[in-house]
């Protein structure tokens, strides 16, 4: 693990060029649902609102 300040992670597993970055669960969660939430309304034409 590169870094660890409280919610945040850069971790490099062997093998693999670039590092990755851990996300909360509840962190994703929100991400996810926002995408939802706005391809719902764009799928609705709506896009100014987007």
């Amino acid at each position: 693990m590169f870094a660890g300040v409280e919610k945040n992670a850069v971790i490099r597993f062997p093998g693999r060029r670039f590092p990755g970055v851990v996300i909360q669960g509840d962190t994703l969660h929100s991400l996810v649902t926002t995408a939802s939430e706005l391809c719902a309304t764009l799928g609705q034409g709506a896009t100014r609102m987007a």
